[in-house]
């Protein structure tokens, strides 16, 4: 085990229990393994390293530099004193004039350490004025021009002795937080897109660092012409922007080998029989991807679509209640398991006939091509659907009549956002419980 690994098992222990000032569901430590990967990222030797994982270590918990030294070394502990405020009984303003006036005269190495604990904070400040509009200093006991102050004043001393690109990065984020406008958005605009950027950034820290193996997989459900094809390739855009592998599973690859592959005499099987294969191929495709390396998994028409042409064929009267009852308790486990968020788009029936019709091709003759047009009219689609959104532990429904595909990928994007970060944050605290529980 490396220096660096060592000091990061350490810091989670240490700081186990304690939690984030303006983000209290999130663990404290989540800062100071941030800290360490930053250092990581730009080319730091492993005492660098290790020292960022624990630079919060004397100031925020029992152990003491000496503690540090004597487990790590005398030049980790020096490296962790650089980042220790020394008099934490003075002000605000006279703990961080002290702090300036320190950095002046560091080493590299040092002042690296400092600088990515600063990068951290003033990262943590951006995604909550991005999602919440505004940063609560109250939480700092100072101001924003005394914060604004302090980070310009470090960013001012730590340029005179870091040549590394990690310096502009400390420079573009101050930028971000105290500098930047948008005045050719409305304000409506500006607020919703930093909100959506906020989770986006936020979701890119807790993925870095939790390193998930199972992607996160998000099902498009809805009606013809809802725009959610539309909406599944701005997300690809999106989380691909947010350094997410991602990958897209359409409808047609599991439809094409139910047609070719399972069932090449129609006859021969019973509609249950048929749906169940669709649902078959499905999950295999899910499956396979599963153990792939992708982040995200965006899926159309999955587990629950199947779910919702079963209810219609309970409903018409094709298959029966036990049949349906059979198909639920199967498939129902799969569904919470496989899928973690299901998106549900739905529009009305005269929408659906005048986007047909808008692309070029009769409402008539899209019926004819469409071999499940029946049951997948509309109105018949909605109520069934309507009708299952209670199963779902995970979901949000989007009614697009009305709306452009920009808008409904908005209203899906602020929906779906918090729920995935939740889900991001319940998998970091159990990463660091292993890590704790580790022998």
């Amino acid at each position: 085990m490396t220096l660096s690994e060592r000091a990061l098992n350490f810091a989670i222990r240490a700081h186990n229990g304690q939690k984030r000032k303006c983000e209290p569901d999130k663990p404290y430590v989540i800062h100071s393994i941030l800290v360490g990967m930053i250092l990581k990222k730009y080319g730091y030797d492993d005492a660098v390293v290790a020292s960022g994982f624990l630079h919060d270590v004397v100031e925020q918990t029992e152990y003491t530099i000496d503690d540090i030294a004597r487990i790590f070394g005398g030049e980790v502990a020096s490296l962790v004193m650089t980042a220790t405020e020394a008099d934490s009984s003075l002000s605000w303003k006279e703990r961080k004039t002290q702090q300036i006036k320190a950095v002046a005269n560091l080493p590299e190495r040092n002042a690296a350490v400092v600088c990515a604990d600063k990068i951290a904070n003033i990262e943590d400040l951006r995604i909550e004025k991005r999602k919440n509009g505004e940063i609560d200093y109250n939480n700092f006991h100072c101001t924003e021009d005394e914060q604004r102050w302090f980070f310009k004043s470090m960013y001012k001393e730590l340029s005179k002795i870091i040549d590394n690109p990690m310096i502009d990065r400390l420079y573009n984020s101050i930028s971000d937080v105290f500098d930047y406008s948008a005045d050719f958005l409305d304000d409506y605009d500006f607020e919703r897109m930093s909100r959506i950027s906020g989770y986006q950034e936020d979701l890119m820290k807790l993925k870095a660092i939790i390193g998930e193996t199972k992607p996160y997989i998000i099902e498009f459900a809805g009606t013809s012409k809802s725009g959610k094809s539309s909406i599944v390739k701005i997300f690809k855009d999106f989380f691909e922007n947010a350094e997410f592998k991602v990958r897209v599973l359409e409808e047609v690859p599991s439809m094409k080998r139910y047609k070719e592959d399972f069932i090449r005499n129609k006859a021969s099987v019973s509609t249950v029989e048929k749906n169940l294969l669709i649902s078959s191929a499905i999950e295999e495709d899910l499956m396979h991807d599963i153990v792939g390396d992708k982040d995200v998994l965006l899926v159309e028409n999955s587990l629950f679509d199947t779910l919702v042409l079963f209810k219609i064929l309970l409903d018409n009267g094709s298959i029966s209640v036990e049949e349906f009852d059979n198909y639920v308790n199967y498939y129902k486990e799969d569904l919470d398991t496989l899928i973690n968020h299901v998106v549900i788009c739905y529009t009305s029936p005269e929408m659906v006939r005048e986007r047909i019709i808008r692309s070029t091709i009769s409402y008539s003759d899209y019926l004819k091509s469409n071999e499940l047009s029946t049951i997948y009219e509309p109105m018949v689609y909605n109520e069934a659907m309507k009708n299952l959104e209670s199963l779902l532990i995970s979901s949000s429904v989007v009614d697009t009549t009305k709306l452009t595909i920009k808008e409904s990928s908005l209203i899906v994007a602020e929906k779906l956002l918090p729920v995935m970060r939740k889900e991001y944050v319940l998998k970091l605290k159990k990463y660091l419980d292993d890590r704790v529980n580790e022998k």
